[in-house]
């Protein structure tokens, strides 16, 4: 029974600590290789450990290192570059 606990717990800590990331509509959005290329793009931010696009949903949940801050125009920057 503890290993099916430890089992879940692994599974799902990294999915709750991530839940609390920065979440970001972004319209315009219509297919995986436009996720794909945010996810490269957000990837090269210094600060960005981890990214996350859901295509269906048009939002992109960003996770900095160490709770650091991402500018609203630095996201709106990325996210230009990236076409």
């Amino acid at each position: 029974m503890k290993r099916v606990f430890w089992l879940l717990v692994l599974v799902f800590f990294p999915l709750l600590t991530f839940a609390e990331g920065i979440v970001v509509t972004v319209e315009g959005m219509v297919c995986t290789s436009c996720a794909e290329t945010l996810e490269v793009a957000f990837s090269q931010v210094e600060s960005v450990e981890k990214v996350s696009v859901d295509v269906d949903a048009k939002r992109m949940t960003i996770a900095t290192k160490d709770d650091q801050q991402l500018a609203d125009d630095k996201i709106r920057e990325v996210v230009s570059r990236a076409g």
